[in-house]
C-alpha cells in the first residue's frame, strides 16, 4: 500500500470506456449538475466552453460548446478531489480494517473503500458517486451463461475467470478480517453497511474502467505509481482510430511539491460541438479487443492497434526457466500483420523457437548459445511453424469461424438477433462477445494467410 501522497507527476492513463465520436448531445446526464457544483466548490476549474452531455453513441461525453484553441485547460482538478487509497486508510469508521490486510493491493483496498462510500449514501464523495451511473458490463459482472459464450476466446476467458476467483477470495478475506478483528464500534459500522460481494465487484469494475494511474512522490521523496479516481477527468470518451485524441491529461506541481493539480487540456484547435477525447491506453500493444472488454466493457468493430491475447502452451521446466530471460507472460499479444515481412520478427516466434531447441535436445541453459541460435533464420522459421500450428488450433475453437463472426450467416458482421442468444445472455453482452470473437478470428486468420508461405 502507498504511504502519504504528496506531489503527483506523470499521467499514465485509464478512464471510463466508450467507443466513438458523437455529436453534441442536448441532455445533461443525471447527477452532473451536482458534480460540477461540488467540484467547483472544492477548487476545480472547468472551462466555460465545455459541457457534459449525453451522447447519442456512447452514454455521456465532454463537448465543446464553442471553438477552443489548442492548449486550453478543459479541467483542472486539485489533489483534494482525487479518491485514493489514503482515504481508505484514514477512514474513521473502518480504516483499521485495511491495516489488518497488509497484503491487499491498492486496487483491492480502494475498491473496498469505494463500496463503503457508495453504501453510506452520505458524505464528502456523494456528489461524485451520484454522477457515476451504471458501470460497464465487463466479464467481472457476467452471468455463467455469458462466461460460457466467452469461452472460445481462451485467454480472455481464463483471465476473466481468474479475476473473478481472485476477487471472491479477497472479498472473503475482508469479511473474515471484519468479523474477527474489528472492535465493537467498528463492527457495528461494518454491519450497518452490509457490503455484499456484488457491491465489491461493482467497485472493482468502476476502478478498472474509470481510474487514473499517477506517478506520485511519498513522504520520503520516493516516486511510485498510485491509483486515483479523478472526478471530471474520468468523463472523457475515447476513439481508437489513429490521431483522434484531442485532449491530454497530466499532473503539475505547485510550489515545491506540497500541492498538485491534475490538468486536462486540448492538444489542437477544437470546433464547436466537437467531442473531447483522450487516449485510454498509451501502449498500442495493450489495446486489444480482449483487454478493452476485460477492463472497459466494450469491443470496437476494428481498430489499427488490435491484437489477440494468445494463451501460450506450457513448455518444459527447462524451457520455462530460459524464457524468463525474455520476460514472456502467460498471455502474449499477436498483432494484425500487414505483410509477411513481419512474421519472422514476431516476439512470439522466440517462444516457440526455444521450445524447438529444447525438444531437439539442444542445451538451452546457456544464454549466449541460445541467443546465437536465435539468429538462425532456419530456427526462427521452425518457431514460426510451431506458432502457426498453435494459432490454427486456437482458430478452430471458435464456433462457425468460417465467416468471422460466430453466427454462421456468412456476412461477418458480428451481430445477430436477440432471440439467437442462449437464455441468461444479455443482448448487449452477446453482441460484444461475438464482436470480440470476430476481431480475434480476423487477426488469427490474417497470421495464417500471411505467414504460412514464409515457413
Amino acid at each position: 500500500m502507498t504511504t502519504a501522497l504528496f506531489a503527483l507527476a506523470v499521467f499514465v492513463a485509464t478512464a471510463w470506456a466508450a467507443g466513438a465520436v458523437g455529436a453534441l448531445g442536448t441532455a445533461t446526464p443525471a447527477g452532473v449538475d451536482g458534480l460540477v457544483e461540488w467540484a467547483r466548490a472544492q477548487g476545480a476549474v472547468i472551462a466555460p466552453a465545455v459541457a457534459i452531455r449525453t451522447s447519442p453513441l456512447t452514454g455521456n461525453g465532454v463537448y465543446a460548446t464553442a471553438d477552443m484553441k489548442a492548449h486550453t485547460t478543459v479541467f483542472a482538478v486539485p489533489f483534494s478531489l482525487m479518491m485514493n487509497v489514503e482515504h481508505a486508510l484514514v477512514d474513521p469508521d473502518l480504516g483499521r480494517l485495511w491495516d489488518m490486510l497488509p497484503d491487499l493491493s491498492d486496487l483491492e483496498v480502494l475498491a473496498g473503500f469505494l463500496a463503503f462510500e457508495s453504501l453510506r449514501g452520505t458524505g464528502f464523495w456523494q456528489p461524485y458517486l451520484a454522477s457515476l451511473g451504471p458501470p460497464p458490463t465487463t466479464p467481472t459482472l457476467f452471468s455463467q451463461e455469458e462466461m460460457d459464450l466467452l469461452a472460445p476466446s481462451a485467454a480472455v476467458f481464463d483471465i476473466a475467470q481468474q479475476r473473478h476467483l481472485d476477487l471472491s477470495e479477497v472479498y472473503d478475506l475482508i469479511v473474515k478480517a471484519a468479523t474477527n478483528g474489528l472492535n465493537k464500534k467498528e463492527k457495528e459500522a461494518w454491519q450497518q453497511l452490509g457490503m455484499r460481494k456484488s457491491d465489491y465487484l461493482w467497485a472493482h469494475v468502476v476502478l478498472r474502467s474509470r481510474s487514473h494511474k499517477l506517478s506520485i512522490k511519498d513522504a520520503v521523496g520516493q516516486w511510485h505509481d498510485a491509483m486515483c479516481l479523478v472526478p471530471l477527468a474520468d468523463l472523457f470518451n475515447t476513439d481508437l482510430r489513429n490521431n483522434t485524441a484531442n485532449v491530454a491529461c497530466y499532473t503539475g506541481e505547485e510550489g515545491h511539491g506540497t500541492a498538485s493539480t491534475f490538468y486536462c487540456e486540448t492538444t489542437r484547435d477544437i470546433n464547436h460541438s466537437e467531442e473531447l477525447l483522450v487516449e485510454y491506453i498509451g501502449d498500442a500493444m495493450r489495446r486489444s479487443s480482449g483487454k478493452l472488454l476485460l477492463d472497459y466493457g466494450f469491443v470496437p468493430t476494428t481498430h489499427d492497434s488490435d491484437s489477440v491475447l494468445l494463451h501460450l502452451p506450457k513448455l518444459s521446466e527447462t524451457a520455462e526457466q530460459r524464457l524468463k530471460h525474455f520476460h514472456f507472460r502467460e498471455y502474449e499479444p499477436l498483432p494484425w500483420l500487414e505483410n509477411s515481412d513481419a512474421c519472422l520478427k514476431l516476439r512470439l516466434v522466440i517462444y516457440f523457437a526455444i521450445d524447438v531447441l529444447d525438444k531437439n535436445g539442444f542445451d538451452i541453459s546457456d544464454d549466449f548459445k541460445v541467443s546465437d541460435k536465435l539468429l538462425s533464420e532456419r530456427l526462427r522459421r521452425d518457431g514460426l511453424d510451431r506458432l502457426l500450428e498453435h494459432i490454427s488450433d486456437l482458430n478452430d475453437a471458435y464456433p462457425n469461424h468460417g465467416d468471422g463472426d460466430g453466427n454462421g450467416d456468412g456476412n461477418g458482421d458480428g451481430t445477430r438477433g436477440r432471440s439467437a442468444f442462449p437464455a441468461g445472455v444479455r443482448a448487449d453482452v452477446g453482441e460484444a462477445i461475438l464482436r470480440l470473437q470476430q476481431n480475434e478470428q480476423r487477426i488469427l486468420q490474417r497470421a495464417l494467410d500471411v505467414c504460412t508461405a514464409v515457413v
